[in-house]
């Protein structure tokens, strides 16, 4: 039986002749109390350990292990069960996905779209010793050829992340956050909060990498769209009357992830226009529309500068000035992307970043401003480069690739996560 797992765990194979490659889905499997219990220790045995290396890690949550009683094991046995149930219902929502992959593998294989994966990989590797078999033995002289090597673009396209720095080791690692972030999602509460912010994370990783991470972070995406839908459709985005800016700015945002996976809410959209717009149902003569300053705290067309102190729309908190262009910059290219007019444009928000050159080293900042600089310079790059989608010359933003190129140590000593991964 281990034999027979192993077999379908290495059912991954490359057509060469086409170059496509076929990978048959494999169910979710689940993890022994083991497994679940090193998961659940091991940051915390890291950070009480940090000089330890991975085996010496290991070697400890071993020892700990053989510590557990019958009841903490118990525990760890249901953990494990709910992690397969999380799992099962995940790969249920990717059912879609797989049968549109099977039937792309198909077409581009040439094979009937009734075809299997496991058929698939049979054909394939068939197909494979066909081609790379030398000629026959009974033959005086050999017409075999090997394959030609591929060029660089098709290694970029087709083994990205095998010819990456580490890359099996980074792949490894994104897909195992892929399914924290997911995990952190399935809770209610989280995703009533962090929903969007989700939906849009595995969205970017898809645009910008190739599989397996790309096919995991579709399979999640479409999964949190569909429950983002559900959830504004069934219980409203507006407390009711009017909706205040706040609310429209967040719904704005989920309009624009759901556009971006391909997942419809027209109406949603309707009602969201006449809010802003105060026109159909929303339509009142007494009132005048909101405007750019009631999103976000002062007004990019008219203000010379970003002023300071500017209370932020979404929490009420008085914040830097970078934080608050930042914030202006995001909601504006969001705004813009969903094709609804709040009274200014990116590039309206975008001119007043040159306000803020040159850009502030640490030493001439408090902490707090530093760091809202760095995260409004980040999301300069990321809305100019549509969130990791293109390439930008440096040429174009030199202020910001300076100071991205200087200040990135500062950010890793400083232990400061976000500014660093952004």
């Amino acid at each position: 039986m281990a034999g027979d797992t192993k077999k379908k765990a290495q059912q991954k194979v490359k057509d060469s002749a086409t170059g496509v490659e076929v990978a048959v889905p494999q169910p979710p499997k689940r993890l022994s109390a083991y497994q679940i219990f090193v998961q659940q220790q091991r940051d915390a045995t890291k950070a009480a350990n940090p000089a330890a290396n991975s085996q010496e890690i290991l070697g400890i949550l071993a020892k700990a292990w053989n510590g557990t009683g019958a009841d903490e094991r118990a525990k760890l046995e249901k953990d494990a069960d709910e992690d397969l149930e999380t799992k099962k219902k995940m790969w249920a929502v990717g059912e879609d996905i797989r049968e549109a992959e099977r039937l792309r593998v198909c077409k581009a294989l040439d094979m009937s779209d009734k075809t299997t994966w496991a058929s698939l990989y049979e054909k394939v590797v068939e197909r494979n010793e066909k081609l790379g078999r030398p000629a026959s033995p009974r033959s005086s002289k050999s017409t075999y050829k090997p394959p030609p090597k591929p060029d660089a673009a098709s290694i970029k396209k087709s083994r990205q992340w095998a010819t990456a720095f580490q890359g099996q080791t980074r792949r490894k690692a994104v897909l195992s956050g892929l399914d924290a972030i997911a995990a952190l999602s399935s809770d209610q509460a989280n995703f009533d909060q962090f929903g969007n912010d989700a939906i849009q994370c595995f969205y970017d990783v898809a645009r910008a990498t190739e599989d397996p991470v790309r096919a995991n972070a579709l399979m999640f995406v479409e999964q949190l769209a569909h429950k983002w839908r559900h959830r504004i459709l069934s219980r409203g985005w507006r407390s009711s009357g009017r909706p205040t800016p706040q609310q429209i700015l967040e719904t704005i945002v989920g309009l624009y992830c759901l556009e971006r996976v391909g997942v419809s809410a027209p109406k949603l959209k309707e009602d969201v226009v006449h809010a802003v717009t105060l026109t159909g149902p929303d339509a009142d003569d007494s009132l005048k529309p909101y405007s750019c300053k009631d999103y976000f705290g002062w007004d990019p067309v008219h203000d010379a500068t970003v002023p300071e102190g500017v209370a932020e729309v979404l929490s009420g908190e008085a914040v830097t000035v970078y934080r608050t262009l930042c914030n202006s910059l995001i909601h504006a290219f969001y705004a813009e992307r969903a094709s609804i007019n709040i009274g200014c444009g990116y590039a309206d928000v975008l001119a007043k970043v040159a306000t803020l050159r040159p850009y502030k080293s640490h030493g001439e900042l408090p902490w707090e401003s530093y760091v809202d600089q760095a995260y409004l310079i980040t999301h300069v790059v990321f809305t100019l480069n549509n969130w990791g989608e293109l390439a930008l010359e440096p040429e174009l933003l030199p202020h910001e690739h300076l100071f991205i190129r200087e200040n990135l140590g500062v950010a890793v000593r400083g232990s400061v996560r976000r500014s660093t991964s952004e």
